[in-house]
């Protein structure tokens, strides 16, 4: 929000900071509100690409390569809640809509071009 607002003072590098140094070894974020690192993932890219963070940055790409390995083999992303208390849910779930979504937002925030505009499929 600071960053939008055009705030780029003490409380911005401070809030920068503790999301780079929040950013789980595996490239992900633990989300909050949203299950889980998907939504913690997307919140965080968004919140990067506000800062001025590009497609280039270092944990832009980790967070860009670890939603990659956690698609689904349907082309959507899901997460089970028990990711919060057992790690061996992280990034796994049934694709839902709210979570691909959220991946898909974290992607084009990251400069990710696969969810751009397509050609039609032609008609049969």
């Amino acid at each position: 929000m600071l960053a939008r607002e055009g705030r780029i003072d003490d409380a911005f590098r401070r809030g920068l900071r503790w999301l780079r140094e929040a950013q789980e070894p595996g490239g992900s974020w633990f989300g909050r509100w949203g299950v889980n690192h998907v939504y913690g993932t997307s919140a965080a890219l968004l919140a990067l690409e506000a800062a001025g963070a590009g497609g280039d940055d270092l944990g832009v790409r980790r967070a860009v390569r670890w939603l990659e390995e956690h698609q689904n083999a349907d082309g959507g992303w899901g997460e089970d809640p028990r990711s919060y208390d057992d790690a061996g849910w992280i990034g796994r779930g049934p694709s839902t809509a709210s979570q691909t979504a959220w991946a898909l937002l974290a992607l084009d925030a990251a400069g990710d071009q696969r969810g751009g505009p397509q050609e039609p499929a032609p008609l049969p």
